[in-house]
């Protein structure tokens, strides 16, 4: 992670741990992933930078998943999620027509960081 990762971030944590809600922000998870292309030196520190934004915001279930480019890897990180499902906060507060405009900006940062 680079240096800008440290303040922003966290506040971005924020607002997806506020999109989650308490029912369903144990289902949250950061996963690292391209374990197979980095410097495992590199990967440890990351990894770790990861959990201590997680331990930043105890008892809330969500933790930090290491993904190393394997079906075995994936699957344990879906099944450690559980059965039973949970609707999360904002899809509630969609139904409602009641979004919090900071949890769009929440939405829109991860659809920004799923289209890198």
């Amino acid at each position: 992670m680079n240096s800008r990762w440290v303040g922003e971030e966290v506040g971005n944590f924020q607002t997806v741990l506020n999109m989650c809600g308490e029912e369903a922000v144990d289902r949250l998870r950061l996963v690292s992933t391209m374990w197979h292309v980095v410097d495992v030196g590199c990967g440890i520190k990351v990894q770790e930078e990861l959990e201590n934004l997680v331990g930043k915001v105890p008892k809330t279930g969500a933790r930090c998943e290491k993904f190393d480019n394997t079906a075995t890897s994936a699957w344990a990180i879906v099944e450690g999620l559980g059965d039973e499902r949970k609707v999360l906060s904002v899809q509630k507060k969609m139904v409602d027509n009641t979004v919090d405009p900071q949890i769009m900006s929440g939405c829109k940062w991860i659809a920004d960081l799923l289209s890198m």
